[in-house]
């Protein structure tokens, strides 16, 4: 008998334990893990970037991701982007670095600050290069894999002036 109730608290408290984990909404995620799997992937993005491979590069945003370039519209959707890279890869000999920052998370979303530097070598003209900052958010996808959802960057130059 007493093994029943024994058996009967652990399920109760069980039950209360699962109730208010409920209630509180999902457990945080490690930021650490999520950390090196952005980095992972910015890695990737890199390589992807120096074989001038848009398709590649597409394939880290979400079906539905939303790309804010400066100077330019909203870009949306894996298609479009892929377009984006595309002609911005045509412009000659891209070299990217980028430096993650800060990673932060909570469940399925992660953001990541960071700063660049972006070398084009023009199919004619002389090299140029510019630095910045960017911000990217990231969705854990049903895999368990983090595509991008949305991202923007901005230079760190002085607007022109006359």
């Amino acid at each position: 008998m007493k093994l029943f109730f024994m058996s009967l608290a652990v399920l109760a408290i069980s039950f209360v334990l699962t109730s208010c984990a409920q209630l509180l909404g999902p457990a945080p995620t490690d930021t650490g893990m999520v950390r090196k799997a952005i980095e992972d992937a910015g890695a990737k993005f890199v390589a992807a970037v120096s074989r001038g491979d848009a398709v590649a590069l597409a394939a880290f945003y979400q079906e539905d991701a939303k790309l804010l370039p400066p100077n330019s519209q909203m870009v949306t959707g894996r298609q479009h982007i892929q377009e984006f890279w595309q002609a911005f890869l045509q412009t000659g000999t891209v070299q990217l670095t980028l430096e993650t920052k800060d990673v932060d998370s909570r469940s399925d979303l992660a953001y990541e600050v960071g700063g660049y530097t972006l070398k084009i070598q023009p199919k004619s003209g002389s090299a140029m290069t510019d630095m910045g900052k960017y911000v990217t958010i990231w969705k854990r996808q049903t895999d368990g894999s983090w595509k991008i959802a949305v991202d923007t960057w901005n230079s760190d130059a002085p607007l022109p002036t006359k």
